[in-house]
């Protein structure tokens, strides 16, 4: 049986991290994720990788994880967006 990963949230965009401490200066933080009750930067590494900033804490999530979270966060802008029209 597969471990559990619990479900990513993620708010995208420069007006959504600025309540949080920064990021190591090579990494590019484009949002905020959210695991159950934890909450951190979203970031990206040199090298690709998607990591969760909170303090000096780092860590890794998983790219599909990310990826789904992300298409969901836009589909729901989207959707707003066409309401609002």
């Amino acid at each position: 049986m597969k471990p559990h990963r619990p479900l990513l949230n993620v708010i995208l965009g420069a007006n959504a991290v600025r309540a949080f401490v920064a990021a190591p200066k090579e990494f590019r933080v484009i949002g905020i994720v959210r695991m159950s009750y934890e909450f951190g930067l979203l970031a990206i590494t040199p090298s690709g990788n998607y990591v969760r900033v909170n303090g000096s804490r780092i860590e890794s999530l998983h790219e599909g994880d990310v990826r789904m979270a992300i298409q969901s966060f836009l589909s729901n802008v989207r959707e707003r967006n066409r309401r609002a029209q």
